[in-house]
């Protein structure tokens, strides 16, 4: 999402608190610091002499009532008291139009300073732009320049110190620079003047134009006897979009390597290369698609669907075995090519540094691509295992998955404390990278029916250096743990570790066609924990999710420590079509003892905080908990106490979606049940408990209550990551909750994971109390099954 646009939404609500926040980040210069007030502003250089067309830069230094200095020149606005002599852009930046004087003024407020300029040289008697007459269709953008005539018989280009507008911006619209785009069918005048002297440019602009054709779903690999339907996407001159699959001309540069049909669907068939294109006149997109052989089925290696793959093995290097294993990813000798593994294979993994890997199977129908780590328990059929081989597989970088479906990573154990024992592992520590650990966002499309199950993927922030303000390695936005900027469907992650990553450990940001970024998504019994983007990098923002994802469940996790916008968010303030989300038995807390190696934590938004999405269906915030996020460093430091919301909604928020908010319990945590609302949006807020804690906005049947409910949890000991003990358990029931919802989640077995099931297990109300919050009273007995976790 946007920066700018979250922080001017942001700063339209109102919140207290999000004034709060968006100071930490650094833009006091927006909203003043009432605190310590700008007290003077200093303008350099103190005098200045240019001649006409020249440029000098002005500089604004703050001085606050605590002493402190800052440098304001981004921030203040800045004007000249005779435009006909001078002209300052935005930026403090002056430029000489024609002979005279003039004062270089800058202000913040009521707060104000100014620094003589003289302007030396010939008078200014004539302006001209060029062209003096354009001709533009709707998106297309043309570039003006200007030049003035003196008295002395000189020319100077004046292009950018010109102010420049337009009669009629409903049809061309033009910039500061002089930069015209065609917005609507017609005409207009474009006003190019000093204040005194002026010229002008007449604008045509009629329909859009196609301008570019692109092909997409085109696989970077195809197998003999494979087919694929592509679509060709229109592009006009005014920014549409256009599927135009079924009017373009089909072509294949070679028929013998790939076919393709006037439907747009290519078919390989045989071994070489081909460049698929689609054309309507002399507009045309293409596509490179390589054609391998008939793909491999899961029976080679041992003869029975398993290879074996260790780093530093030295036999035959076949996979047949532990001994002759793959030595790794690769097209040498001895290595298995991630671009033409066994559909249908299991690949039994040992401990190593395996690098980063762009996985290219070809896709095979359904069949599966698992890669699974070794463990002296489980570790395939082959009898010559040795349990030194075990140990935590490492990925770099990665994996990328180029246009290839259906894989399966899994590590099959990990420690009681969620935060240990895992035998695979996505890396990026101390990496200066943006992108995510692991990535189905391609050049050549999106990836989808992706499983991750007991891994741990790992951050590049966790040796975070505090500098300033400033990362210690990357700057913008920076890593995140998964990485989606394209249609991701059925993606999968269960019983991992996803922590101490510089942006969010889930970014699925709203993609370049506008759509959502895929469905079905659940994420389930996962220790989350750590981002720092929030609070250190100023002007950035983080959370655990960024999704604009259609059908997510996020269920059962832990999330320690994290930063910033929110927890889960829509991610992009635009339109994508999200929903419905299912949200229920996590638990949310925060830490005491500085967890991010000095850096305290905070929310700015809410748990759930939705910036403009297109949200639609029944969505659910229930049975979860949120803990200690009441007396912290970070809030402290800005002399308020945190406060909180269980949906947070700010912005022009589309869709009629309906929200049930029930059967959540906080404790040492201030703030209200929902904040804000949308058109069309309809809320149901009830059942929810508040412990040690002033918690409004919530419903007749709304708990408010001293004290911690936790039995074995408060939150106040010394405090150490990783976390030691993980257990909300409550000591006393709490008010009964609401027990009837409309809907199953996706991947919800009654009984075993659904919305009347808390995080170990434990069935709703077994007891006879039905008790609220992510983890049932400590003792109840289970009359579930309870989830492999």
């Amino acid at each position: 999402m946007s920066v700018l646009i979250r922080m001017l939404i942001a700063f339209v609500a109102l919140s207290s608190l999000s004034l709060t926040w968006l100071s930490a980040c650094g833009v006091t210069g927006m909203l003043g610091d009432t605190g310590n007030p700008l007290v003077s502003i200093d303008v350099t250089p103190e005098t200045g002499s240019v001649t006409p067309g020249e440029v000098v830069q002005y500089a604004a230094q703050g001085k606050f009532r605590d002493g402190s200095t800052r440098n304001l020149t981004a921030s203040v606005t800045w004007s000249s008291t005779d435009p006909g002599a001078a002209l300052v852009d935005i930026a403090g930046r002056a430029t000489g139009v024609s002979a005279g004087a003039t004062m270089i003024e800058a202000s913040d407020g009521a707060v104000t300073d100014a620094a003589p300029l003289a302007v030396n040289g010939g008078t200014l008697t004539a302006l001209a732009v060029s062209p003096a007459t354009i001709a533009l269709s709707a998106g297309q953008q043309q570039k003006l320049s200007a030049s003035g005539s003196y008295s002395d018989g000189g020319r100077k280009d004046l292009t950018a110190a010109l102010r420049w507008a337009s009669t009629n911006p409903a049809v061309a619209a033009v910039s500061p620079e002089g930069l015209i785009r065609g917005v609507a069918p017609g005409t207009a005048t474009i006003v190019a003047n000093t204040g005194e002297v002026s010229t002008t440019s007449t604008v045509a602009v009629h329909g859009p134009e196609l301008t570019a054709i692109q092909i997409k779903s085109a696989p970077h690999q195809l197998v003999v006897g494979a087919s694929q339907p592509l679509v060709a996407l229109a592009k006009y001159s005014n920014g549409t979009t256009q599927d135009l699959t079924s009017a373009v001309t089909w072509s294949s540069s070679s028929e013998s390597a790939a076919r393709v049909s006037q439907a747009g669907v290519v078919a390989a068939v045989a071994p070489g290369a081909a460049t698929i294109r689609a054309a309507v006149g002399a507009v045309s997109g293409s596509a490179a698609i390589a054609v391998a052989q008939t793909g491999k089925t899961g029976k080679g290696c041992d003869g029975a669907g398993n290879c074996y793959i260790r780093a530093g093995a030295t036999g035959a290097g076949t996979g047949a075995n532990w001994s002759d294993a793959y030595t790794g990813f690769g097209i040498s000798t001895g290595q298995v090519d991630p671009g033409a593994m066994q559909r249908g294979a299991t690949y039994w993994i040992a401990g190593g540094e395996y690098g980063p890997q762009n996985f290219s199977t070809p896709v095979m129908g359904t069949a599966i691509i698992t890669i699974k780590g070794a463990t002296p328990a489980s570790h395939g059929a082959a009898a010559d295992w040795n349990d030194s081989f075990a140990g935590q597989a490492v990925f770099g970088v990665g994996p990328n998955f180029f246009s290839s479906d259906y894989w399966t990573f899994d590590g099959q154990t990990r420690g009681a404390d969620w935060q240990s024992g895992y035998t695979i592992k996505f890396d990026l520590n101390g990496m200066n990278y943006h992108g995510g650990a692991v990535n189905t966002r391609t050049p050549t499309g999106a990836a989808s029916n992706l499983r991750f199950d007991y891994v741990e993927v790992r951050g590049s922030n966790t040796n975070y250096v505090h500098n300033s303000g400033n990362r210690s390695s990357c700057g913008g936005y920076c890593d995140s743990g998964f990485y989606t900027g394209s249609q991701t469907n059925n993606f999968y992650v269960g019983h991992s570790w996803v922590h101490d990553v510089g942006d969010t450990q889930f970014q699925s940001n709203m993609n370049s066609s506008g759509n959502s970024n895929g469905s079905n998504w659940i994420i389930e019994y996962n220790y989350i924990s750590r981002d720092h983007t929030g609070e250190q990098a100023p002007s950035n923002h983080s959370e655990a999710f960024s999704s604009t994802v259609q059908n997510m469940t996020v269920r059962y996790n832990y999330f320690q420590d994290i930063v910033s916008s929110g927890v889960i968010t829509d991610a992009s303030g635009g339109v994508p079509d999200v929903g419905p989300w299912y949200i229920y038995g996590n638990v949310v807390f925060w830490t005491d003892d500085g967890p991010m190696n000095g850096t305290a934590s905070g929310l700015g938004d809410g748990f759930v905080s939705m910036f403009g999405e297109n949200m639609h269906g029944t969505s659910y915030i229930v049975n979860n908990t949120i803990a200690n996020l009441g007396k912290q460093p970070y809030c402290e430091k800005q002399g308020t106490a945190c406060a909180m919301y269980f949906l947070y909604i700010i912005g022009d928020d589309k869709g009629k979606p309906t929200w049930h908010i029930a059967n959540n319990v906080v404790w040492n945590v201030q703030g209200r049940c929902v904040y804000g609302s949308a058109p069309g949006w309809t809320m149901h807020t009830d059942y929810n408990s508040a412990f040690g804690s002033s918690f409004s906005n919530c419903g007749g049947h709304a708990e408010n209550s001293g004290g911690n409910p936790f039995a074995n949890w408060d939150g106040k000991g010394k405090q150490f990551v990783p976390w030691p003990k993980l257990d909300f358990g409550l000591a006393n029931d709490t008010k009964p909750g609401l027990d009837v919802f409309a809907n199953l989640p996706p991947g919800c077995t009654p009984g075993v994971n659904c919305m009347n099931v808390g995080m170990d297990g434990t069935i709703y109300g077994a007891n006879g109390s039905y008790n609220r919050g992510a983890v049932q009273r400590k003792g109840e007995a289970s009359a579930g099954k309870k989830s492999r976790r």
